[in-house]
């Protein structure tokens, strides 16, 4: 997706179906999959499944969706201005979204892996393959979100200055 150089205005259905609008739409879907299914609903259910039972092990799941939820901000808060300087440098942010992407889908993989497999041992008093999932899914949150810093920046590329409130 490069900025376009052609600056014949497009309307209807040449606006929207074109390659790189629906290559954005496609991806701007599994970007809603991601956050909708992994965040806000399987990894918690997940959580609350493994520990809950009780009240206050109910809560000690929440603690470490916050935790976990908190990390990876965190973590997106500190690359965030290299990935600023990378944009500006190199201009090449498909490559970083694909990598960030793909290493977010590996790290979701993971999480599935981990939570099917048993591993004898407790760390902190939690099961050791829970403790790889929470572990993963940092991760993945983390690539995740910092794969749209990328994604963010490419809605400029897509049309001209008239085109984009149509986009």
């Amino acid at each position: 997706m490069m900025n376009r150089t052609d600056h014949t205005p497009r309307s209807g259905m040449k606006l929207f179906f074109t390659l790189p609008i629906l290559s954005w739409a496609l991806y701007d879907f599994a970007n809603t999959i991601f956050s909708s299914n992994i965040n806000t609903v399987f990894f918690p259910f997940y959580l609350d499944a493994q520990l809950g039972g009780s009240v206050e092990m109910e809560q000690v799941a929440s603690t470490f969706i916050s935790y976990a939820n908190a990390f990876a901000s965190f973590l997106l808060v500190i690359f965030s201005p290299l990935y600023g300087v990378w944009i500006d440098r190199t201009g090449q942010k498909k490559k970083y979204i694909v990598w960030l992407a793909s290493l977010s889908i590996a790290a979701t993989f993971l999480m599935g892996i981990f939570a099917v497999t048993t591993v004898q041992g407790e760390w902190l008093n939690l099961p050791v393959n829970l403790f790889f999932v929470i572990i993963a899914f940092v991760v993945a949150k983390f690539f995740f979100n910092s794969s749209l810093v990328f994604y963010d920046t490419m809605l400029s590329d897509l049309g001209t200055k008239e085109e984009i409130p149509l986009i």
